[in-house]
């Protein structure tokens, strides 16, 4: 009805000169029982940790690439041709018997570090370091079978020289 009735209420009094007061929800987010406590934004928190764990990362994964397999710089081989590697000798020749000891005496194409391996028959081979030397003396048992064989090392790589028998002993390698 168009007139004078009303036909619904529009919730601002019975005329619309009356002053009504509205309700104002607002104020902080936390329970009523708990007023000085602050709400933890966990999706913010995530964030900022998931942040710090990927700027960590970065600096690991751009260390850990191996130089060599990311240079564009091609190798060169020394001069002289092929790699002086592949070119090492060590030779030993074949032991001095004093008895009870043996002197060993070898040669190597480089400069290496070196070892002597001692296998006396029916034990188990010794190491003895030899460092820079081209000889030692080793003490042995009188009358045993021995084996002696050099090892040498560049750091890189391992070198063996032939096994040289003493006393009439089968060496293998």
């Amino acid at each position: 009805m168009l007139g004078g009735g009303r036909d619904f209420d529009d919730g601002f009094g019975d005329d619309f000169g009356g002053v009504r007061r509205a309700t104002v929800l607002a104020g902080p987010l936390a329970p009523p029982d708990q007023p000085g406590r602050r709400l933890i934004r966990y999706d913010l928190l995530a964030g900022a940790a998931l942040l710090l764990a990927l700027l960590a990362l970065v600096p690991l994964l751009l260390l850990r690439g191996d130089p060599d397999e990311i240079s564009s710089t091609p190798r060169v081989p020394p001069a002289g041709g092929a790699d002086p590697a592949g070119q090492v000798t060590v030779e030993l020749a074949e032991p001095t018997d004093l008895s009870d000891k043996v002197r060993l005496n070898w040669k190597a194409t480089r400069d290496l570090d070196f070892a002597v391996v001692v296998a006396a028959e029916g034990e188990s081979a010794q190491v003895l370091l030899a460092e820079r030397n081209h000889s030692m003396t080793v003490e042995v048992e009188p009358g045993r079978k021995y084996c002696f064989m050099i090892q040498a090392s560049d750091g890189d790589r391992v070198y063996e020289s032939e096994p040289q028998p003493l006393r009439g002993a089968t060496c293998r390698k």
